[in-house]
């Protein structure tokens, strides 16, 4: 964070109970001391909306990094086996075959995908447990939302 820090202020995204995004402000203080009893740093985030109002309750998510140009799958796809991480992805034919791939991050249900498949390649995202190598599956289609570009159903 540290590193980060020296291009410019952090952003910080604020969210409603609901989740919804209230408003966008900038990182400005990070206290020097540890809480010992919670384990927690004090910030302050400056917002230039008057959306927000003393003693209103809103979760915050301080942007570290944007990671750009990376394969990223529903992390609901991602299975753990008992020596790495796997997919089901699914050929032309409809025939899933599994591949080990190593997960980076993971955040609000998108895991990214360091090494094992390509941008573009289709996975299972439901009903894996009950998939072997060379299984055929029907494939459903499912939009993407605007927000995350996650496909839904």
């Amino acid at each position: 964070m540290r590193s980060r820090r020296t291009t410019g202020p952090l952003e910080v995204d604020a969210y409603s109970q609901a989740g919804k995004l209230i408003g966008k402000g900038k990182l400005t203080v990070v206290d020097n001391q540890i809480n010992s009893a919670t384990g927690t740093v004090a910030m302050q985030a400056t917002f230039a909306s008057e959306a927000l109002w003393p003693g209103e309750f809103v979760r915050v998510e301080l942007i570290v990094a944007t990671q750009r140009n990376v394969v990223t799958v529903p992390a609901q796809a991602v299975m753990v086996g008992p020596s790495s991480s796997y997919v089901y992805v699914i050929g032309a034919d409809q025939v899933v075959h599994r591949v080990d791939v190593e997960v980076g991050t993971q955040e609000h249900g998108i895991a990214v995908i360091e090494k094992g498949i390509e941008a573009g390649e289709e996975v299972v995202v439901d009903g894996q447990y009950r998939l072997a190598n060379g299984f055929k599956v029907n494939v459903e289609k499912v939009e993407k939302t605007a927000e995350t570009g996650v496909a839904s159903r």
